[in-house]
Order: C-alpha cells, then structure tokens, then sequence
C-alpha cells in the first residue's frame, strides 16, 4: 500500500512478439530498433478495410457503437431527434420525481434525460462519427500483408493501463517485450492521490534525489558501468535528456519536444483515449533491461524514492506555493 502515489503505468519498448503486437496494449514506437522489420501501423491503413459492426467505435468516447450514449450520437426512437431537439420527454412522468412539476404537468431536466436516454439509440456509423479497431482476429479476413512479417516480432512498446503499485511486477513479467537493446525504454507514469503531492515532486531537488538515489542502487545492483542505464542516466540519449523543463512540460497539451526529459510533468497532456488531461509525472530515463526482473528492481526502487522524497518534503512550503500556481485544475 502506498502512502503517496495513486497509480503506476508502465511503457516496455522492445521487440514484441506477433501475439504482443496484436494486443491493445501494444503501440508502434519508432524510436526501437530491435526487429527493425516494421513500419508501423501509422502508416497502416488495413483496419479500414474491415466492416464488422463489433469492430467499430465512437470517436468521442471510444465505446464500441452500438454501447455509445454520447449526447451527440443519441437519437430519439419516436422524432429521431438529439436530446437537445427532443420534445417527447416533455411531460411530467408519472413516475416524476419531486423536481417535475405538478402545476404544468412539466418533467424536470433529470427526467426528461433518463426517459430519452430509456428510449433512445446511437448513432454513431449513421452521421459518421466512428472509427474501426480491428484487431484482425475478428473473422473478416483482411488481407493484412503490412503485417504479413511480424513472426519475427515488431518493434514498439507494451503499455499497461493504470495499476496499483503492487501488481506491476506480475504486469511487467507477463507483458515484457520478448527482445530489448540500447534503443529501448522503460517509462513509468505515476498518478498522486492528492495534488500537492504532484506538487513536490515538481521541484528541481526530487530530479537531484531521484538521479542520486538510482545511480546508488545501480552501484548496489551491480548495474555495469558504460552500460545503457548509465548513458541514460548521463543524458546521452537524446529521448531523456538530463535537463529540467518541468515549467514548460506542465502547460503542454501535446506531444512537445520538451517531453524528452529524464522526467516528464505531462499533466496537461490530453489522452488520446479519454480526451481527459493525463495528470501524471512521466519518468523516462529508466531503460528496458534484457532482464525484466532489473526493470522490475528499478521501477520498485523508482516508486521508493518517490514515496520517501514526499514524505520527507510534505511540509514545504515552497512546495505548497507551487501547489496553487503551477497546477491548472
């Protein structure tokens, strides 16, 4: 049980098997050079060629179309009208609540809400607000020949959705890339339950005593000396940086440049998946080692040097400032 952090997620860059590569959890990463036999399913466009409904989602929530209940997509089943437009809902119920009114006989907002999301469906492939996630396994017999050399494995990354601290050794073993090298990452994103604790950690000091505390398990660990940890650590590699731009890394919205830091502030990043602000510290300077159980050492001591460093630096005050001008809610 942690005292600090709320959530852990992980990014395993490698060479992921074909079975990996074809999980929701795998991502292309040009930045991996291990198989080097893929070009990524950015520049793949087969899943297109599919028409399964089940294949199919909203674009705004990311539910599959026949369970979307997005405002935008509802439509009556009596006027075919959005839940703007509707009038059939107008009537006071006469299972009303206390909110209807009794005089006009007029049913409240709430009701008027939940009798047309009751009698409603979505629309989502009939006004165009869809898209297809294939996974090729669903029977429609694409002709996915992009992927036709993936038995060797494909480059990318294995990506955990948010975990308790404690289960991301089982997740790392189970989902670990099959084959990693010099090129490869292992990026943690860390959730906080309370906001001031994102706060501290935000300071130039918690970069210091991270880099301090993991060169000092390195030594313990019996890490080699010239190996990739070392020139990540150093800020030889050009996707962790050894510079501090927390200012300017909390304020972006997008993928920007100043991403490539030892530590990341990716608050106000936006989800592709859920358009919500990410609110996480990304740490990127971590490598994936060939053996998982030195990944999984590192990210346990990663979690220990966060949980000790808050605790050490709870009552700051310079922290609390920051706390209420540096973090837009």
């Amino acid at each position: 049980m942690t005292k600090y952090i709320d959530k852990v997620g992980v990014e395993a860059e490698g060479k992921c098997t074909a079975e990996q590569s074809e999980s929701r959890m795998f991502h292309y990463d040009s930045s991996v050079e291990v198989a080097c036999n893929d070009r990524g399913d950015d520049e793949c466009d087969c899943e297109n060629d599919c028409d399964c409904t089940d294949c199919m989602s909203c674009d705004d929530c990311g539910d599959s179309v026949d369970e979307c209940c997005c405002d935008d997509c509802l439509r009556c089943n009596d006027c075919d009208c959005d839940i703007e437009d509707c009038k059939c809902y107008m009537k006071k119920p006469t299972d009303g609540c206390s909110d209807c009114s009794d005089v006009l006989e007029r049913a409240c907002s709430g009701c008027r809400e939940d009798n047309f999301r009751d009698n409603s469906r979505p629309t989502c492939m009939d006004i165009g607000n869809y898209h297809s996630n294939c996974q090729y396994n669903c029977g429609c017999e694409i002709d996915h020949t992009c992927r036709a050399d993936r038995s060797d494995g494909v480059d990318g990354e294995m990506v955990s959705p948010p975990l308790d601290v404690v289960d991301l050794p089982d997740w790392t073993r189970s989902n670990y890339p099959e084959e990693t090298n010099s090129t490869c990452g292992a990026h943690e994103h860390t959730s906080f339950k309370r906001m001031k604790y994102y706060s501290i950690v935000m300071g130039r000091g918690f970069q210091e005593c991270m880099t301090r505390e993991l060169y000092a398990w390195a030594k313990a660990t019996g890490i080699r000396e010239g190996s990739s940890f070392y020139r990540r650590m150093r800020g030889d590699v050009h996707w962790c940086k050894n510079e501090y731009d927390a200012f300017e890394q909390i304020n972006s919205t997008g993928k920007e440049d100043c991403r490539y830091r030892m530590i990341n502030y990716c608050w106000s990043l936006v989800s592709n998946s859920s358009g919500e602000k990410m609110k996480t510290m990304e740490v990127r300077v971590l490598p994936a080692f060939q053996d998982v159980e030195y990944t999984i050492s590192a990210h346990k001591e990663l979690n220990r040097i966060i949980e000790q460093y808050i605790e050490t630096n709870i009552d700051s005050l310079e922290h609390r400032r920051k706390q209420m001008t540096c973090l837009d809610v």
